[in-house]
């Protein structure tokens, strides 16, 4: 599907694709919660469509029906085995064989891979010939949410779309519908998401703000000395998800910047804006930019190689408390 937000690019990228125009590889780019995923699937289905609109595939035909079913012999779609692992080079050349194919209907043959980024080292060299060469009538659509993580021998030879964070007034009507008519509560969720929508309704889910929440309190709890390092981390160390050390990066990320104009500040987690005050008051900003650069680097490895939890997150609260000590000498 296509959301409102998309609506624009859409109609620019259907052009070129009715055309006859569309580059052979695309890379769909922008941070988590654009729908990056959606628009990629939609243009695929528009390809693949033996009766194909401006608004996208028909629904009808006998290719929009494979494809419905998972069975359409010209779409191949390449994901991890699992969710945060890597995708194997055996995978990529699996789809490269696709992609030599004659076409069973119509004119294209389709391969969706997300997260592009997810393919490692060997995986990525292994599908540059395809890239440089391909075979008539493919269409490689490759999604990610982390573009510089990808080596730029792929970057350089996909035509890159990107997905920026829509205007309010794109988003406001959908995401208030989506969260059955709570008008005040969107405009925080969207900071939060980074003006992803689609991430902002997937925060308002009770589990995810309440794990959020939790998080946030019990790191509170370890600044103030009412909760160990060790029993942090104990509490922590089978859910280290990357979506854990984004939150810790946020805030951050928020405290750095309240240290530097503590006025103007605009906090992209404005519902502990009260907290994150206090706490930039103690803190010291160098310290804290240096926690960053730890975040960073282990948001770098995470999910590639095999990080010890316990030790990610002692490291991540020593260096904290550290932060602390030295803001008090």
């Amino acid at each position: 599907m296509i959301f409102p937000w998309q609506e624009s690019l859409w109609k620019q990228v259907a052009e070129r694709l009715k055309n006859d125009t569309l580059p052979h590889a695309l890379l769909l780019e922008g941070q988590k919660g654009m729908g990056k995923s959606a628009f990629a699937h939609h243009l695929a289905a528009m390809a693949l469509c033996q009766q194909s609109q401006a608004s996208g595939a028909c629904g009808d035909c006998k290719s929009c029906t494979l494809l419905e079913a998972g069975t359409h012999p010209d779409f191949f779609h390449l994901e991890p085995v699992e969710t945060g692992k890597q995708i194997r080079v055996d995978a990529v050349r699996e789809l490269i064989e696709f992609m030599n194919l004659s076409c069973h209907y119509g004119s294209h043959k389709v391969a969706v891979i997300e997260p592009a980024d997810a393919m490692n080292a060997a995986s990525a060299n292994s599908l540059l010939k395809t890239l440089e060469e391909p075979s008539h009538g493919a269409l490689l659509i490759l999604v990610t949410a982390h573009p510089s993580r990808l080596p730029i021998t792929i970057r350089s030879r996909c035509q890159r779309i990107s997905f920026l964070p829509p205007a309010e007034e794109l988003v406001s009507d959908w995401l208030i519908s989506e969260l059955n008519g709570n008008g005040e509560e969107y405009k925080n969720l969207l900071s939060i998401a980074h003006g992803g929508p689609l991430y902002a309704r997937e925060l308002a889910q009770d589990e995810m703000m309440q794990a959020r929440q939790a998080l946030f309190q019990d790191i509170l709890e370890v600044l103030r000395g009412k909760m160990t390092v060790m029993a942090f981390s104990a509490r922590y160390q089978n859910d280290l998800s990357r979506q854990v050390l984004e939150w810790i990066l946020t805030w951050l990320q928020d405290l750095a910047r309240l240290c530097v104009s503590p006025e103007q500040a605009r906090l992209v987690n404005p519902d502990v804006a009260q907290d994150l005050r206090r706490l930039a008051k103690v803190l010291d900003l160098q310290s804290i930019f240096k926690l960053q650069e730890k975040l960073y680097d282990f948001m770098r490895f995470h999910g590639t190689v095999n990080l010890n939890a316990q030790m990610v997150l002692e490291d991540i609260m020593i260096n904290w408390l550290s932060a602390l000590r030295v803001s008090k000498r």
